[in-house]
C-alpha cells in the first residue's frame, strides 16, 4: 500500500489522454443531435449539432497527436477491438436491414479509438479522472433536476409517483434510463476512489437525480448494492469476532441473511408500487406458461423480445446480423444477446477475450484505489446492461473503453513503479 501512495506523487502534469476523456465527456453533456423529434423535450441548455462529426473530429485529432508523439502502445486488447471492428463490416454484404447501419456501427470505432488513446498515458492521472467524473455527475444531475423543475414547476416529493415525466426526461447525454445508467456507475466510481466532502456532495446530488430518473432497474440495483455492502461489513465483523464460536456465528449469519432478504423484497415491492412503469401497466404476456408469463410481465415484455432476438441470432450464428435497425425496433435490452445478434459467436468470443484481459490485468492491483474504482464502475455498467439498452451506444462505449484504457495504463504504471522500488 505504501508503494501506491508513493507513486501518486510522480509526474502530475495534465496528459493529452486526460484531455481527450474530458473533451468527449463534456461534448456528450452539452451537444445533442440536431433532430427535431429528440430535442423538442429538452429543457436544459445545449447545442443542437450533428454530434457524430464532432466526436469523430476529436478522435482523429488525438489519434494524430499519438502518432506524432511516439510509436503507440498496442496490446492484445487493441488487436481484439480492431478485429471486432473489421468483422463488423462483413454483415453489411448479406444483412436484410441496413437502416442506420453505420450509425450503430460507430460505437465499435469509438471503442477502439478511446481504448487506444487512453492506454498511451504515461503519467499519473487518477486524481484528474476522479475530478472529471465528479464534474460530469454534477452537470448531469443539475440537468435532470432542471428538467424535473421545468415539467412540474416544483420539486415536490409527491411528484415521484408521476412517471409520465419519464417521456420528457431527456437531456443531451440521453433519456431517463440511460441517464441513470451513467449516474450509478460513476457514483460507484467516486465512492470507491475517495471518500471526502466532494464525494459526499456529488453522491447526494447524483442519487437525488437518479431518483428523479425513475428508472426501476437502476434504483433496484442501487438498493442491492447498498444491501450487499451492509451485509459484507456485518459478515466481516461477525467472522472476525473470535469470542463467538462457529455454530453461533452460522446461526447469526443465517438470521441476518433472512432479515435482509425479507427487507429487500419489501423495499423492491414498495419501489415497484411507487414507480410503476406506465407504458406496460396494461401489458399482457402471450405466454400460457405461468412462470414465463410472470417473468415476461414483470420485465415489461422483455422475455418476448429475448426470444425474438435469439431467433434472429440463429439466422447468422457466426458473424451476426450486423447493425441495421429501424428507429422503432425493440432491441434486446441485454448486452450478451445484443452481441450474439449483431456480431455472432465470433464477435462474442472476441468481446469476452478483451474483457477477460482487462480484468486480469486490473485485479492484480485491486488495492490501488483507481483500479478498484474502475473495476466497480465497469461491473455496474455490465450488470445494468443485462436489463437495459446502454452498452453499444456512443457515449457508454466511450466511457467503458476509456476507463478500460486507463486501467491498463494504470496497471503498467504501477508495474513499473514496483520494479523501480
Amino acid at each position: 500500500m505504501k508503494l501506491y501512495k508513493k507513486s501518486l506523487s510522480v509526474n502530475k502534469k495534465i496528459d493529452y489522454t486526460v484531455l481527450y476523456f474530458f473533451s468527449v465527456f463534456i461534448i456528450l453533456c452539452f451537444v445533442k443531435a440536431n433532430t427535431e423529434d429528440v430535442i423538442k423535450n429538452i429543457y436544459v441548455y445545449h447545442f443542437n449539432l450533428n454530434i457524430i462529426p464532432v466526436i469523430i473530429g476529436i478522435c482523429v485529432f488525438f489519434s494524430v497527436v499519438i502518432l506524432f508523439r511516439r510509436r503507440p502502445y498496442l496490446d492484445r486488447i487493441t488487436v481484439g477491438l480492431f478485429y471486432s471492428a473489421l468483422l463488423g463490416i462483413i454483415p453489411i454484404v448479406y444483412a436484410e436491414n441496413i437502416n442506420h447501419y453505420w450509425g450503430n456501427y460507430l460505437p465499435l470505432l469509438i471503442s477502439l479509438i478511446s481504448y487506444t488513446i487512453c492506454t498511451q498515458s504515461e503519467v499519473d492521472f487518477p486524481e484528474e479522472i476522479y475530478k472529471i467524473i465528479c464534474l460530469v455527475c454534477v452537470i448531469i444531475s443539475i440537468q435532470v433536476i432542471a428538467t424535473e423543475l421545468n415539467y412540474f414547476s416544483n420539486l415536490s416529493i409527491s411528484n415521484f409517483n408521476n412517471v409520465s415525466v419519464k417521456a420528457f426526461m431527456s437531456i443531451p447525454i440521453g433519456s431517463s434510463n440511460l441517464i441513470a445508467a451513467y449516474l450509478l456507475p460513476m457514483v460507484g466510481f467516486i465512492n470507491s476512489f475517495k471518500r471526502n466532502k466532494l464525494t459526499f456532495i456529488v453522491t447526494v446530488l447524483s442519487i437525488y437525480a437518479l431518483i428523479l430518473c425513475r428508472s426501476k432497474n437502476a434504483l433496484s440495483l442501487a438498493i442491492l448494492m447498498v444491501c450487499f455492502l451492509i451485509i459484507k461489513k456485518v459478515y466481516m465483523f461477525i467472522l472476525k469476532d473470535y469470542s463467538v464460536n462457529r455454530n453461533k456465528k452460522l446461526i447469526i449469519l443465517s438470521l441476518i441473511s433472512l432479515m435482509f432478504g425479507v427487507a429487500l423484497i419489501f423495499v423492491l415491492n414498495l419501489l415497484g408500487k411507487i414507480i410503476s412503469d406506465w407504458e406496460f401497466s396494461l401489458y399482457f404476456s402471450p405466454y400460457s406458461n405461468y412462470i414465463m408469463n410472470y417473468l415476461d410481465t414483470i420485465s415489461s415484455g422483455r422475455i418476448v423480445v429475448y426470444q425474438i432476438e435469439l431467433m434472429r441470432f440463429t439466422d447468422h450464428i457466426f458473424l451476426g446480423n450486423g447493425y441495421g435497425y429501424n428507429l422503432d425496433y425493440l432491441r434486446s435490452h441485454n448486452w450478451i444477446i445484443e452481441i450474439l445478434v449483431q456480431k455472432g459467436i465470433i464477435g462474442l468470443a472476441i468481446y469476452i477475450f478483451c474483457l477477460y484481459n482487462i480484468f486480469k490485468n486490473a485485479l492484480q492491483y485491486y488495492k490501488d484505489s483507481f483500479s478498484r474504482a474502475s473495476i466497480n464502475l465497469l461491473l455496474i455498467i455490465y450488470v445494468q446492461g443485462l436489463f437495459e439498452i446502454t452498452i453499444f451506444t456512443i457515449g457508454m462505449d466511450f466511457l467503458i473503453w476509456s476507463i478500460s484504457g486507463f486501467l491498463i495504463a494504470r496497471s503498467s504504471f504501477l508495474r513499473k513503479q514496483t520494479i523501480e522500488y
